[in-house]
């Protein structure tokens, strides 16, 4: 690794590494985690109506 500065990357979690190496020129940027959307105001806003799901039973009773 010759002691250069490197990116290791787990997506989701899983347990393989991506390794990269960060150039000095590089755009450092942090992304803030975003606030938790309330799915009430969501629906709301979306004037979300309940006849657009339509719920199907997949087994059938007998």
């Amino acid at each position: 690794m010759g002691g250069a500065y490197r990116f290791a990357w787990q997506p989701h979690g899983s347990q393989f590494k991506i390794i990269e190496e960060i150039p000095q020129n590089c755009i450092y940027k942090k992304i803030k985690e975003p606030n938790i959307l309330d799915k009430e105001n969501v629906l709301k806003t979306l004037v979300f109506n309940k006849t657009w799901i339509k719920v199907i039973n997949r087994i059938k009773n007998n």
